[in-house]
Parts: structure tokens; sequence; C-alpha cells
């Protein structure tokens, strides 16, 4: 993960010549890293207990409403940022019967890196649960939540136009690896 990365820091593309998706975990756990490392987090503490009552909150028009006030309050890289990377994570879901991340999947995996539950025992493992539910509903609303219209350059763009373009890459079992 470390040589991934040194070149992306560097402004290469390590993944030019990669033909199959043996180094997936890698580049999650690289944009992982990056979420985790932005200063000011993406979703900062300030907003940690409003964002919880709203998960904990219906699923309904007046929970996009709240959040998108909510979200408001973001500075604009952050606000941007946000939109394109849940707008990418959409997508993902959208090919949950070839990669297996649905939205709760995604949820699962990302929502601790961008909203920390904080607590101790049960109470910490109610507040992941709703960092989750959070998470999964920003992904199924992230139409509604992130002005479209506001540097219209920085909106995600999708590979191929049509869902039939998508191809999954073949998975390849990595290498073992020696930590010594």
């Amino acid at each position: 993960m470390a040589a991934l990365r040194a070149a992306f820091e560097r402004g290469g593309d390590p993944l030019a010549g990669v033909r199959d998706a043996s180094d997936i975990n890698s580049v999650c756990g690289l944009l992982k890293l990056y979420l985790r490392s932005l200063r000011p987090p993406l979703l900062p503490a300030a907003l940690h207990d409003r964002l919880l009552a709203l998960a904990a909150a219906p699923d309904d028009p007046a929970f996009v409403r709240r959040l998108r006030a909510a979200l408001a309050h973001l500075p604009l890289p952050s606000l941007l940022l946000l939109r394109y990377l849940f707008a990418f994570l959409a997508h993902l879901a959208e090919h949950s019967e070839h990669n297996m991340m649905d939205a709760w999947n995604l949820a699962i995996c990302l929502g601790p890196t961008l909203l920390a539950a904080w607590g101790e025992g049960g109470a910490q493992v109610t507040a992941q649960n709703l960092v989750n539910e959070l998470v999964k509903r920003i992904i199924l609303h992230h139409k509604e939540l992130f002005p479209q219209d506001v540097a219209p350059h920085t909106l995600y763009r999708r590979p191929g136009s049509a869902a039939s373009s998508f191809q999954p890459l073949p998975y390849r079992t990595p290498p073992n690896i020696d930590n010594k």
C-alpha cells in the first residue's frame, strides 16, 4: 500500500497497467487512509450528534431536507469531495450483483472512516450502527443531498453511460507475502 500511496502522491497512476482486481483491498485501504488523514475531517465532530440524530429518524423527505441543511454548513471543498465520493459509491452499489457491495456494505466499510462512533460498550455499537445507517442513506440520496449546480466540472462522471458497459475485472488471488 505504501507504493500505491507514493505513486498517487507523485501524481502518477499506479493502476494504469492493472488488468485484474487482485489489489483492490490495497486501493480501498488507500482511500480510507486518505479520508482519515483529511483535516478538517469531511464530517466534523461538531456535526456528530446532529448527524446521528438524523440517522435515527425515519428515512423520509424530511430526513433528506434536514440532512441537506446540516451538510450545507460544511466548507465547499468538503462538500464537493463528499458529493463526488457518494456519487462514486452509489455507482459501485448499482453493480452489487457483481461486486457484493450494496449501499449497506459500503456504509459498513466506510462509515467508521467518515464519522467516529463515540461511546463505550453498547453505546458505541449503537452509535456505529447509526453511522452506518447515515452513510447508507447518503449513498441512496446523494443526488438530493448535494448541489449539482455548484462547480459542475467536479461532478463524478461515470466511465460508461449504460449499466451494460460495466465489465467486472477478473479476480486473481494476490501472492503470499511474508511480513518478516
